[in-house]
């Protein structure tokens, strides 16, 4: 088939590769002066010079003509006569030299390149003649520079480096690829450089490579460290190391206390600050309350009477330059009582470190000190670790008889004896007297709600509560003692219209939560400069014990339905989650998986409502096992400092737990019946919470509006003198 055939082929019948082009050899055409059809060369003339002979004359330049073009150059040179005179021959006078570089011979004259006449014509006509030609020296020559040694670059290590400047005073020299030692045969690049793997301009400071590192893993929590746990609270925790250090270097501690109404154990409470082991002069101590008018206030004033060597006033909200008076309003903060009760006190700390702690909170002498250490990152042995931005304390409630009216004011009220005080969430402070001939039932649900707290906040709160710290998975936090820094915090806070700190705070209800939260999420100061700061710690061995008296059933319900209501908005999934987790309905889930699923069907499980019923009595009852001996671990006071200033509540039980097996039972069967409803009221029945007398809405941002009564004063005067916004 001759190449014609080939574009008649269709397209799908071709080869793949050259299936319809082929190029055919391309003639070269001898040049000539005359044409073709005219007559031939003159006798005795040379062929004329082909096209191709030029082209390779051009890109292959030869230094010695050829016979051909040069003719001249075959003859024999004549030899001069002096030469013939002295007897010397031609090859003795012009010995040869050679190039250091290439070992190439060098010619006398300089070599030659041939430049080709742009009109061919005239070499077609004058065949003998040469081309014209001009000189270049023998460095020029491709062999030449083929031999040069390469020029390497300059190395690109910092000359400002110590080291360089260390083996360049001993000779070495960074750009001459040579290694160590008098011969060089040493190491070649003794100074190891860092690849630049970002994308950052020459000259730019990288952070440090703790902020360039990957986040770390959360860590998990096995058996061995549940019994670590288990270990901490065993035995009395080693003495704090900050209090022992020279004065000046111990930080200095502003404890802010804000009170409202009564409480249960009030004065041992408080007392508990004033009483710590830490330097009286690094301790402020300002306890806030709301007014004059508070039954606590004489209880105040009575504590600072009894330690009158410290720095300790009672703040009162009433009496806030920044709240009232000239220039004061109390819109210049939020509805929250509690920020705005502890607002002056902040703002007129002293030192770095905040210490916020419930006035109904007591905690032994010991642990100002290891909070600062856990916070700073101080060892027992007096070595530091990675400090913290944020330290608490595992709160424990104890349900006690109580203490009379008579025995919290330290004889300062005139009240009568049987009155006792209780503890409460929705009023302001709760005093009221045992009713006569009550049933048993009534007895119940008027002082058991104090039961069913304690063993809660014992039981499945603490087993969460320090699970989820030791894994450090998420902030968990309750707002009962916790520390941190004043500098951070502001830093954090300037963004608001209020005044930086825990003013920022002020239309929010769970400020406990949100400054922990806040501190875990953003950067503080010393992380912006490559400082390296851990989010949470909690001080293990260390408790907040709160004492409760007389807790009725009912507040106990509205308690866990503010405290749910609000994490509902703050922690939505933990919240939503958080049925799933207790032992009744957990167990449920186990229990209908063992007895559904084909799997466990071919291990011998009877798939009947029976099975499922036995299993799940066997799961409840193992994880009722499970919590008394954290019950008994953590009410057993192995972890407390006890001494004279102990109170009752606070000292170990006589038996080996503070309730009989009965109460015990009965507390947590009444306990663990009650979370799904509560969860349930509090999750889909409405957004309203009950605290200290005030009544609040929550909204999807996590702030609260006080629902006030509207009541119509009966003359204009009344109306404005009770108002706080009155200049007297």
């Amino acid at each position: 088939m001759s190449d014609d055939d080939t574009y008649e082929i269709p397209l799908q019948d071709q080869r793949v590769f050259g299936a319809g082009i082929k190029r055919q050899r391309v003639k070269f055409v001898p040049s000539s002066s005359s044409s073709s059809t005219g007559p031939g060369p003159a006798p005795g003339s040379t062929p004329a010079k082909s096209v191709s002979d030029l082209y390779l004359s051009l890109v292959l330049p030869q230094e010695v003509p050829t016979p051909e073009i040069s003719v001249q150059s075959s003859l024999p040179t004549p030899i001069p006569s002096s030469f013939a005179d002295n007897g010397l021959s031609t090859i003795d006078t012009f010995e040869p030299q050679f190039c250091e570089v290439c070992r190439q011979p060098l010619s006398s004259n300089d070599e030659t390149i041939t430049l080709a006449s742009e009109d061919t014509s005239q070499s077609a006509e004058h065949p003998l003649q040469p081309f014209p030609t001009k000189e270049r020296p023998h460095e020029a020559s491709l062999a030449h520079q083929v031999c040069l040694s390469h020029s390497h670059p300059p190395s690109h290590v910092d000359r400002n480096r110590k080291g360089l400047a260390y083996l360049s005073a001993y000779g070495w020299d960074p750009d001459a690829r040579k290694g160590l030692g008098a011969a060089g045969q040493g190491i070649q690049f003794p100074i190891k450089t860092k690849p630049k793997d970002d994308k950052l301009g020459i000259g730019v400071v990288l952070p440090k490579l703790g902020d360039m590192k990957r986040r770390e893993k959360p860590e998990k929590l096995d058996a061995g460290k549940i019994r670590k746990i288990f270990r901490y609270y065993s035995s009395k925790p080693k003495p704090a190391v900050s209090p022992t250090f020279p004065i000046d270097q111990v930080p200095h501690i502003t404890i802010l206390r804000p009170v409202k109404g009564l409480e249960p154990q009030l004065y041992e409470c408080l007392a508990a600050t004033f009483r710590q082991n830490y330097p009286l002069e690094k301790l402020t101590i300002y306890i806030c309350v709301a007014s004059v008018n508070d039954p606590a206030y004489p209880v105040l004033q009575r504590l600072i009477a009894d330690f009158p060597k410290f720095d300790a006033k009672v703040l009162v909200e009433e009496e806030d330059p920044n709240l009232s008076g000239n220039g004061g309003q109390t819109a210049n903060l939020g509805p929250n009582p509690k920020i705005r009760n502890m607002s002056r006190g902040y703002r007129e700390a002293k030192g770095d470190l905040i210490w916020i702690i419930d006035c109904n909170v007591w905690v032994g002498k010991g642990v100002a000190g290891r909070m600062v250490d856990k916070l700073y990152g101080y060892r027992p042995d007096g070595t530091k670790a990675a400090p913290y931005k944020f330290v608490h304390l595992l709160p424990l409630v104890v349900d006690s008889i109580g203490a009379s009216v008579g025995e919290e004011a330290r004889g300062l009220l005139t009240g009568d004896e049987n009155e006792q005080v209780s503890s409460t969430n929705s009023s302001a402070y709760d005093i009221s007297c045992p009713p006569q001939n009550e049933t048993y039932l009534q007895s119940v649900l008027r002082t058991g709600g104090g039961r069913l707290e304690e063993m809660f906040m014992a039981s499945s709160h603490a087993k969460f509560y320090t699970a989820i710290n030791t894994v450090s998975i998420a902030p968990c936090i309750v707002g009962k003692s916790n520390m941190f820094r004043r500098s951070h915090l502001d830093h954090l806070t300037t963004s608001s219209s209020y005044a930086p700190g825990i003013d920022f705070f002020s239309e929010n209800i769970c400020e406990d939560h949100l400054i922990g939260d806040l501190l875990w999420r953003k950067k503080v100061p010393g992380q912006e400069k490559g400082d390296k700061y851990r989010n949470h710690g909690l001080v293990f061995g260390d408790l907040a014990i709160q004492p409760m008296a007389g807790m009725s059933v009912s507040e106990y319900i509205g308690r866990r339905v503010r405290w749910l209501r609000v994490r509902k908005w703050t922690v939505t999934l933990a919240t939503l989650v958080e049925p799933g987790v207790e032992p009744l309905l957990c167990s449920a889930y186990g229990s209908f998986g063992l007895t559904t699923l084909p799997l466990f069907g071919s291990l011998g499980i009877p798939q009947t409502w029976l099975a499922f019923a036995l299993i799940w009595l066997s799961i409840v009852f193992i994880w009722m096992i499970v919590d008394s001996f954290v019950y008994a671990k953590l009410h057993s006071g192995s972890s407390i400092e006890i001494d004279e200033d102990t109170p009752s509540f606070a000292q170990p039980p006589p038996g080996w737990s503070r309730r009989s097996v009965g109460d015990w039972i009965a507390a947590w069967l009444g306990r663990e019946f009650l979370a799904l409803p509560i969860w349930t009221w509090a999750c889909l029945g409405g957004t309203t919470v009950m605290w200290r007398g005030k009544k609040f809405r929550v909204g999807l941002d996590m702030k609260v509006v006080e629902i006030r009564e509207r009541r119509k004063a009966s003359t204009p005067e009344v109306e404005r003198s009770r108002s706080k916004d009155r200049v007297d």
